[in-house]
């Protein structure tokens, strides 16, 4: 009930200080007052506080639900499965390669967008569709760096409307070893022996 402290102390204001102060403890329940009681109360006995173990004992558990959103996203971010294999997409309206169908008739246009040789790095494959009729005859399909450099993606087969390059079969096309040029911007479809006016359409390309 009763407690004597000394303290020493210092602050950039006041220096060095030393406090000596006494101090009462003293119950003070007001409801008491009520009934008519004093509002004055000894404290209780040490076995009957909150360091009751008996009592503690007894008392259910209290669990925290609250979960912060940074921890419950955490969470919910290391068990998740596998992202699906990623894909990076581009297109080009190719049009028609020529009236005459004459070997080498060609026609080369943009990609939108264009794609960076860093960003193929990750992928393994890369196929080539032609939304339009299927050619009869065989032609090159072949991509052009911002530098110029030009890369053969593979030929288009008879009655076909695709092509695709694996990395296994061309390791340097993904990533740009060896290759000049930081993107590819600009597709050719090159017509060895197309029948004269095949209309390409949209060429889209799909990093897989």
């Amino acid at each position: 009930m009763f407690t004597l402290r000394y303290e020493y102390g210092h602050d950039r204001i006041n220096g060095a200080y030393n406090t000596v102060g006494g101090f009462v403890t003293v119950g003070f329940s007001l409801e008491n007052m009520l009934s008519g009681g004093s509002p004055f109360t000894l404290p209780e006995p040490v076995f009957k506080s909150p360091r009751d173990l008996r009592r503690l004992l007894g008392l259910k558990v209290k669990r925290n639900w609250y979960q912060p959103a940074a921890v419950v996203l955490a969470r919910s971010s290391a068990n998740q499965s596998p992202p699906a294999p990623s894909t990076l997409t581009t297109t080009a309206n190719v049009g028609n390669l020529g009236p005459t169908g004459s070997p080498n008739d060609n026609v080369t246009v943009s990609l939108t967008p264009s794609v960076s040789l860093v960003d193929t790095a990750g992928f393994s494959s890369l196929t080539i569709t032609f939304s339009n009729a299927k050619p009869l005859g065989v032609g090159f399909v072949r991509l052009i760096t911002d530098t110029g450099g030009i890369t053969n993606v593979g030929v288009i087969l008879s009655g076909t409307n695709t092509v695709t390059i694996t990395k296994a079969a061309n390791p340097t096309f993904f990533g740009g070893g060896g290759i000049t040029g930081t993107i590819y911007n600009q597709i050719i479809v090159d017509n060895l022996d197309f029948i004269a006016g095949w209309n390409a359409g949209i060429a889209t390309l799909v990093w897989q």
